[in-house]
């Protein structure tokens, strides 16, 4: 029970974190002022610590699945900040090319993530099974009759 409760904070924090993530950008594509895009984008900042605080309490499918939204909303704030740029709206594009790189390497590092947790598991899993069987033989080390340091062979 208390892993489902730590998974549904974990959700309900990545979803509170997207939801800032999209006031951010909503923020910054009508924002015409400078103080307006600094607002939105320490209102990014901030979306992003909750979705990375979030990603914390998820499991490796979970983190798996954040990983591949965080890659679509990275992509899709870089196509948006692409479009503005086609538009010459270069100063509402660039807060927004930092937040869409910061969210896509969040999802590239979340993927990563979940892919050595899975691993982990599934090493833990191997080596359960294979130690249940017989336990460890350990054989006594035994040295030769000669001299083992140089002091006693007289080097």
């Amino acid at each position: 029970m208390r892993r489902i409760g730590r998974e549904l904070a974990g959700w309900l924090l990545v979803i509170l974190g997207l939801l800032m993530a999209l006031i951010c950008y909503v923020r910054l594509v009508r924002s015409e002022s400078l103080g307006g895009l600094l607002a939105a984008g320490a209102l990014g900042i901030v979306a992003l610590a909750v979705l990375l605080g979030g990603s914390l309490l998820l499991g490796s499918l979970s983190l798996e699945l954040a990983g591949w939204l965080l890659l679509a909303g990275g992509g899709g704030c870089l196509v948006r900040c692409y479009l503005l740029i086609e538009d010459s709206r270069l100063f509402q594009a660039a807060p927004l090319m930092i937040v869409g790189i910061i969210i896509f390497r969040g999802g590239i590092h979340l993927l990563k993530v979940a892919v050595a947790a899975r691993i982990c598991v599934l090493a833990k899993e191997r080596t359960d099974q294979e130690g249940a069987g017989k336990p460890p033989v350990r054989r006594p080390v035994v040295r030769g009759p000669g001299a083992t340091t140089a002091a006693a062979r007289g080097s």
